[in-house]
């Protein structure tokens, strides 16, 4: 017999939906992740597709490696990248661990090491000396080199590492013009002095103090005279006195991969607060008395805020020893301290420059280290 029209809701006739398998439903979420993933990293994954699929093909069909290493840098420093904002904005980590982790795992590091392990890889396939594997990294022409003639050779991995510095410092000076009132002020000027002063400092004494330690060769003792230069102008200094360049390079991003996790981890807000508990005892004891927390206001990374001779001694000490790295993390983070941070950062690495262009300077310096002990 049929059913009733009543009847047409019972588990034959039952309109209700099938509840979909949960691993579908999981596979959803999982995909749409992978899609927004792919259209935030276009350029990494570029660049890993033209080094698998044009880097090495050509490598070894035609021996030029000059390809398969240019796209391995722009690869590695992607990755890089990626890895570095994830953990920055990752809330499964705590705040010292992610401040650890997005310090070591440094852009410039890593792309420096890789193409190191490139180069001792290729050495001891090809059995090709290293320092030969090496200078096929660059020709020595940038992209402006380029642009101007034609004719020159085709830059490789290193130049075009040189041409990204070199634009590094032009984004540096657009965020400077940002803060163009602080800097062409009283502090600005003061800024500007002792940055000066450091770097005459480590021009002239810096080779001799490490020679003094006992640091040899002559070229490595130059090396010191451009400490916590940038990369980009650090590499004019070394070759104008003709110091080591490799171990400038590591002395750079070592002090800025040391500074940036010491601010994150707090040791700019402990020196500032151990600074105020000094001043307010000499407050106190001097019969002053006052609120030290009202004397001088810290931000987030431990900068002052209301006493303007402090947020420039910050920054100053910040740009002078962590270079850049130090620099753009004042900046991510919104500190007060970032433009004195980022004058001082350009003067020192502007001045090292003059100050090693001058002959007589240069040649004492040179001669000094080149002694015999």
């Amino acid at each position: 017999m049929y059913r009733s029209s009543g009847d047409e809701s019972g588990p034959e006739t039952s309109r209700s939906p099938t509840p979909l398998p949960s691993r579908l439903l999981q596979a959803e979420p999982r995909t749409s992740s992978i899609f927004i993933w792919v259209l935030r990293n276009p350029m990494l994954l570029l660049s890993w597709t033209l080094t698998l699929l044009a880097g090495v093909p050509i490598r070894y069909t035609t021996g030029n490696p000059t390809v398969l290493t240019t796209t391995f840098l722009f690869a590695i420093w992607f990755t890089t990248l990626a890895l570095q904002s994830s953990i920055k904005t990752t809330s499964r980590l705590p705040s010292w661990l992610r401040t650890l982790l997005s310090g070591l795992i440094n852009p410039v590091l890593w792309t420096s090491v890789s193409l190191i392990a490139y180069a001792f890889t290729e050495s001891a396939f090809t059995s090709a000396p290293f320092p030969i594997v090496l200078d096929t990294l660059q020709s020595r022409t940038t992209l402006s080199d380029l642009v101007i003639d034609s004719s020159l050779p085709v830059p490789a991995a290193g130049d075009f590492a040189l041409s990204l510095l070199n634009a590094g410092l032009v984004a540096w000076g657009l965020k400077l013009y940002e803060y163009r009132a602080q800097l062409l002020s009283r502090a600005g000027l003061t800024v500007f002095s002792v940055s000066s002063l450091v770097a005459l400092t480590n021009v002239a004494l810096g080779p001799v103090l490490a020679k003094a330690l006992g640091l040899a060769p002559a070229t490595r003792d130059l090396a010191f005279a451009a400490r916590s230069v940038t990369l980009a102008l650090g590499s004019p200094v070394m070759g104008m006195l003709g110091g080591d360049a490799g171990l400038n390079a590591v002395m750079v991003v070592a002090s800025g991969i040391i500074f940036q996790m010491g601010l994150g981890l707090g040791v700019g807000r402990w020196m500032a607060g151990a600074l105020s508990r000094i001043r307010g005892h000499h407050h106190t004891s001097h019969g002053a008395g006052g609120d030290v927390e009202a004397q001088t206001q810290l931000d987030a990374q431990g900068m002052p805020r209301s006493n303007e001779a402090e947020t420039v001694a910050a920054g100053v000490t910040v740009g002078i020893n962590a270079a850049a790295m130090g620099t753009a993390y004042l900046y991510e983070a919104g500190s007060v301290a970032a433009p004195y941070s980022a004058l001082s950062m350009m003067a020192l690495g502007i001045m090292t420059v003059v100050f090693a262009s001058i002959q007589p300077l240069a040649n004492w310096v040179v001669n000094q280290v080149a002694l015999s002990t």
